[in-house]
């Protein structure tokens, strides 16, 4: 529960943020440098002679979109601080409803007045998207002030009971709130200590939208630079790097490949090799396997090989085939292409894919595919494929499986 005598210090407060184009209105005085009629009046007469807490419900409450905005943006024009705790409290009586502008600007004004009691407030919030919008505002406000190491450490300790959710949700808002405010070194830090591979690449991305969104910024500029400098985390390293080959490839392959060239990484040229492939060979995909073919062992070219392969197959199937079959006759470096290929030729060929399936190198997908395969094979043909096991070698587990197939099939079929 908010404190009255927490919100309730000072005259009144300056907004800015989403609404700063529409603050110029409301009492006189009330706002520094702002003053006289708004120039245009939406509410009525009866609504504003309204106390301004009941302005801000009804403003809440109204359905038509441009009125609301006005509304709101005549409250938020004149709100002084000793409003506060009622005009949170109206805010908190259906959060779940609450739009994500209206939650922010609120946490935006609190956190103004008291950034470590805003941030208090928007953690103890039960609606997790109130809760993700109001701890953003708040972070960022408070990052502008210059101490955001406070901000980080009073966020670690009352977001150290919640749920992991809750706390992934934070460390977004910390990025973005450092991001947005050019804080770099401590952005870094955050994406360094993360141990969750899943969250550390959703806090790349989220680094990567607010930098682009942001005047001045350059993520791939700084990602180099960061590069430049040495980044000891092989994994944070490689995402990174693979992040922005993603960007770089929005606007077409040549710039991603001038990207690969100049931080060619041992951790994840196969990565990017495959990300770059499976774009090119969506327009030319012969000289994106041409390109493949002409990288260095230790720039892992199978996988950008196998990336063009899937994808050769998906859009071009007729020219594709005998391509990548007299390919991977004639060069043992194909290997990689051969997954795909099998694939292509199981809901063709299926005979034809179990025989070149035994020649896939790597025993995992070996037994993969051919599970796939004779487990489907068997529904159709089983004598087929008592005849291909009793003549090639396959392990316990297919077998298995490939029994289990067939008492299906003769369930079903009442034999």
């Amino acid at each position: 529960m908010v404190r009255r005598g927490r919100w309730a210090r000072g005259v009144a407060i300056a907004l800015v943020g989403p609404w700063i184009s529409l603050v110029g209105c409301g009492d006189a005085g009330s706002v520094p440098g702002l003053g006289g009629d708004a120039p245009w009046s939406v509410a009525s007469d009866e609504t504003k002679a309204l106390p301004r807490v009941e302005r801000y419900a009804a403003a809440l409450d109204e359905t038509d979109p441009l009125d609301r905005h006005m509304r709101l943006a005549e409250v938020y024009a004149s709100v002084r601080a000793e409003d506060m705790p009622a005009l949170l409290e109206v805010l908190k009586r259906d959060l779940r409803a609450r739009r994500p502008e209206e939650v922010r600007v609120l946490a935006n004004l609190l956190a103004r007045l008291d950034s470590k009691g805003a941030l208090e407030e928007v953690l103890s919030w039960s609606v997790p998207r109130a809760r993700t919008f109001g701890q953003a505002e708040v972070l960022s406000v408070w990052a502008a002030s210059g101490d955001f190491e406070a901000a980080r450490e009073t966020w670690r300790r009352l977001a150290a009971d919640s749920p992991g959710t809750a706390v992934d949700q934070g460390e977004l808002a910390m990025i973005e709130a450092l991001a947005t405010h050019r804080l770099m070194e401590p952005l870094l830090e955050i994406l360094q200590e993360s141990d969750d591979p899943e969250q550390r690449r959703r806090l790349i991305a989220k680094t990567s939208l607010v930098m682009s969104q942001t005047a001045g910024l350059d993520f791939p500029g700084w990602v180099e630079e960061t590069y430049r400098k040495g980044i000891e985390n092989e994994d944070l390293r490689a995402e990174l790097i693979l992040q922005v080959t993603k960007l770089y490839l929005l606007a077409g392959v040549e710039p991603a490949l001038d990207w690969y060239e100049r931080v060619k990484d041992a951790s994840c040229s196969g990565d990017v090799l495959a990300v770059i492939g499976e774009k090119w060979a969506r327009s030319d995909p012969k000289a994106a396997l041409d390109f493949m073919n002409a990288r260095s062992v230790e720039e892992h070219p199978e996988m950008g090989r196998r990336a063009v392969a899937f994808i050769w197959l998906q859009t071009s199937p007729a020219e594709a085939e005998p391509v990548l079959t007299e390919a991977i006759e004639k060069d043992p470096g194909m290997q990689s292409a051969l997954l795909p290929l099998v694939q292509f030729k199981m809901v063709r060929r299926l005979p034809e894919a179990m025989e070149m399936a035994q020649r896939i190198q790597d025993d995992e997908e070996r037994e993969s595919i051919l599970k796939q395969g004779l487990m489907r094979w068997v529904q159709l043909d089983p004598g087929a494929v008592d005849a291909y096991m009793a003549s090639h070698p396959v392990t316990d587990e297919v077998k298995r499986a490939v029994q289990g197939a067939r008492q299906l099939r003769q369930s079903r079929s009442g034999a």
